[in-house]
């Protein structure tokens, strides 16, 4: 049995006999696209740390370090909690490794903090439950491996307990396929917001029920995170302050379900990427709640760059009541084929529109836009366009009409630049009748009435 864990970047590789067995062995190790071959070497029970001649994996390997597991010396650095050789787990698929594992995160918050290290293989369990100032770190996506065949819990959980300054990186959580409570990922029940939690580098997929839950949350971020093929939402946030999506991929969404769902607070989300929708009515995103569908009202401000919002069948972004979305550099593309499809719909912004920057660009896919138009509002103005964009109008769903949106435009007169606002016709610039609120000291310099 040897576990091992090899880092590319320095070319270092700890490796392990587990087993205590004397033996010589013959070790094959890739590295930078060579091969390092060493031939003999004695483990005797011992870890070693070996790194290769010069900057190739060819020629030969040398010592520079070593260390035994017995004595005064620890077998795993500082601070670092191996669940294989310092917890037994196997690792092996089929074992289940419950109780190595959260034996090790339970140890690493007592001490105050540590990383909870998988080395790679695929970890059998049923519940583990992440706890704060733990650092959840396997060898990477699809190396280092969390599933579980139980249908009735999620994968990973923070319940009844905080998590904060936790994180969970370079591994992927499978869930069990079925069952409504499988989530992947689920903090709920926290007698503190969570905040400073972090997910990098990390997949999500075949949950039966959501593919990542967190609520009650501030300050946190998710990097590089790959969710698939779950029975609900795939990021599922409450929301707060300060949340950040960077390189996300919602993928594989379930019918009438939404890639990216954000409850309430501000959410900024960076070069995120999806859907490829598993069925009809499907979203890319939805932000905000309301009474009539959610049992609540909550408010989100999302703001979008550079993402890829595509192959949706209902709506791109949807911000319900209250709640909007700034758009820049965001290409929206319709599922290929359908009708009724809608880009941007935002419920009702009391006058206070989201943003669309002239960056973005919109695609049919071979399908059509509902009311042939990408941009819906419900009630009111539904964005600000920021400069000469190719959507000049939006559909008004309460009054089954087409309106014209809002623009901030720069224009040259003369040779001079001017900002133009743009609604239509001018006299949609109108002060009120009795002049309250204009300035000026007296009847002499306050501006004239427009619509008067």
């Amino acid at each position: 049995p040897w576990g091992g864990w090899y880092q590319s970047a320095q070319n270092v590789l700890i490796i392990k006999d587990v087993g205590g067995n004397a033996a010589t062995h013959t070790i094959t190790i890739a590295v930078g696209g060579g091969i390092g071959t060493l031939t003999t070497m004695t483990i005797n029970g011992q870890a070693l740390v070996l790194t290769p001649d010069g900057n190739t994996g060819s020629g030969t390997w040398r010592v520079i370090s070593s260390y035994s597991p017995g004595g005064t010396t620890s077998s795993t650095p500082t601070g670092v909690y191996n669940v294989v050789t310092d917890y037994g787990a196997a690792g092996d698929g089929s074992t289940n490794d419950t109780t190595a594992i959260q034996n090790a995160i339970n140890a690493a918050n007592t001490a105050g903090g540590g990383t909870v290290w998988l080395p790679r293989g695929e970890y059998l369990v049923t519940n583990l439950r992440l706890k704060s100032r733990v650092f959840l770190e396997g060898a990477g996506m699809g190396s280092s491996v969390i599933t579980t065949a139980t249908t009735t819990s999620a994968v990973l959980e923070a319940n009844a307990t905080t998590c904060n300054f936790a994180q969970v990186r370079n591994l992927t959580i499978v869930g069990a396929g079925s069952g409504s409570n499988n989530h992947g990922v689920y903090t709920t029940g926290v007698t503190d917001e969570t905040y400073m939690f972090r997910m990098e580098h990390v997949e999500v997929k075949d949950c039966g029920g959501k593919g990542i839950f967190i609520d009650a949350m501030f300050s946190c971020s998710f990097d590089d995170v790959f969710v698939t093929n779950c029975g609900d939402n795939l990021f599922d946030l409450k929301g707060g302050n300060t949340i950040a999506l960077y390189n996300c991929y919602a993928d594989d969404v379930a019918a009438s379900k939404t890639g990216y769902r954000v409850h309430r607070g501000q959410v900024t989300m960076v070069n995120c990427n999806g859907i490829d929708s598993l069925g009809t009515g499907t979203s890319w995103a939805v932000f905000g709640d309301k009474t009539s569908e959610d049992g609540t009202d909550a408010y989100v401000d999302a703001i979008l760059i550079g993402c890829n919002v595509e192959e949706f069948k209902l709506y791109g972004v949807r911000a319900k009541e209250g709640s909007r979305a700034e758009d820049y550099a965001t290409f929206f593309t319709a599922s290929s084929g359908g009708t009724a499809r809608v880009a941007i719909l935002h419920d009702y912004t009391a006058d206070n529109p989201g943003i669309l920057a002239s960056s973005c660009r919109f695609n049919t896919n071979g399908g059509t836009w509902a009311n042939s138009l990408p941009i819906h509002s419900g009630n009111d103005m539904p964005v600000l366009c920021l400069g000469h964009g190719n959507q000049t109008q939006y559909y008004y769903d309460g009054g089954a009409s087409t309106q014209t949106l809002l623009r901030v435009d720069v224009t040259s007169l003369g040779g001079t630049k001017y900002v133009d606002i743009v609604r239509g016709a001018m006299t949609e610039l109108a002060f009120s009748t009795d002049n309250s609120g204009d300035i000026g000291p007296s009847e002499t310099y306050r501006p004239r009435d427009v619509n008067a």
